[in-house]
């Protein structure tokens, strides 16, 4: 299929550490759960760790923190922590998935076949944090440059006495 339609872009929703043999089977793109995981319950050590793959490997994954299958953003991830993860997750190499609702900050997750939902409040606050953060992403740079995990620094830790 893929030699008779190049252009065709083929994604695997798999989590269960996968992702590589998917992207050796011919899978252009894979979701990120792991990345997921780790910007959810993890620290940014564990963050850091998981972005140190291989670039060929980090350029073929799908980049989200929410989808049909997990909770709303706005839900799982507090104010500053959710929005820590956005610019994360839009500055990562790879594709992005954004999700009906996130920009508005929605809470309630439905299920898919749902075809109404209840009313929710608009954080406006959020709607302006993403209009700014889509466009700071939506440039060359972001598109065709070349990503590179920053070295991190900071004050020594200093152990109580």
């Amino acid at each position: 299929m893929k030699h008779t339609h190049p252009d065709f872009r083929f994604v695997a929703e798999a989590y269960w550490d996968l992702e590589w043999e998917l992207q050796q089977q011919g899978f252009d793109f894979c979701y990120d759960k792991k990345l997921y995981d780790r910007m959810e319950h993890g620290d940014a050590e564990n963050v850091r760790q998981h972005l140190l793959a291989d670039a060929a490997y980090q350029q073929g994954m799908v980049r989200f923190i929410e989808n049909h299958d997990e909770p709303r953003a706005a839900a799982t991830f507090p104010s500053g922590k959710g929005r820590a993860a956005a610019v994360a997750m839009l500055t990562l190499t790879g594709a992005k998935l954004l999700h009906e609702g996130q920009f508005e900050g929605r809470k309630v997750r439905l299920p898919v076949f749902l075809g109404r939902r209840p009313a929710e409040p608009v954080d406006q606050e959020l709607v302006a944090f993403y209009g700014r953060l889509l466009n700071a992403v939506n440039r060359e740079v972001f598109r065709n440059g070349e990503w590179h995990l920053c070295e991190r620094s900071g004050w020594p830790t200093t152990k109580a006495a």
